[in-house]
């Protein structure tokens, strides 16, 4: 939708826009990994749904969703968008697409990192705990 409503109002895009594929395969890992780690807790604890809820609700409000979260500003801020896992996906691509500008190679790494590690969580997670969920189910 965005790249169809850009041809209307005259938005150019740089050579960094080349790159919104690579975050978006980033987010896509991360994405899969919540979702092995939650379909395996689901089957043990059924109420995780209402603790996702409100982990999705924080997430959307310190992700920067709303509002823009430079890590070059003051190193609270900084400590915090390398803490967190979303941050890094949601400035890349708002640096990429909106401001044409290229993105922060290390809050990349630290994302990519990230969304590895949760990766290689799930899948210790879904390997050591998947065999007996049809015996729970």
């Amino acid at each position: 939708v965005f790249f169809v409503s850009s041809l209307f109002y005259d938005i150019e895009y740089s050579v960094s826009v080349l790159l919104f594929p690579v975050l978006v395969v980033n987010l896509l890992i991360f994405i899969f990994a919540a979702n092995i780690i939650l379909s395996v807790l689901f089957v043990y604890m059924r109420d995780i749904r209402h603790l996702w809820s409100v982990v999705i609700m924080m997430l959307f409000w310190v992700s920067g969703v709303i509002f823009a979260i430079d890590p070059n500003e003051d190193w609270r801020i900084g400590l915090f968008a390398y803490l967190t896992p979303i941050v890094g996906i949601i400035s890349n691509s708002r640096a990429v697409l909106i401001y044409n500008e290229p993105i922060d190679w290390t809050l990349f790494m630290y994302d990519f990192g990230y969304a590895l590690f949760f990766l290689a969580i799930a899948l210790y997670i879904h390997k050591r705990y998947s065999g007996r969920v049809l015996e729970i189910l």
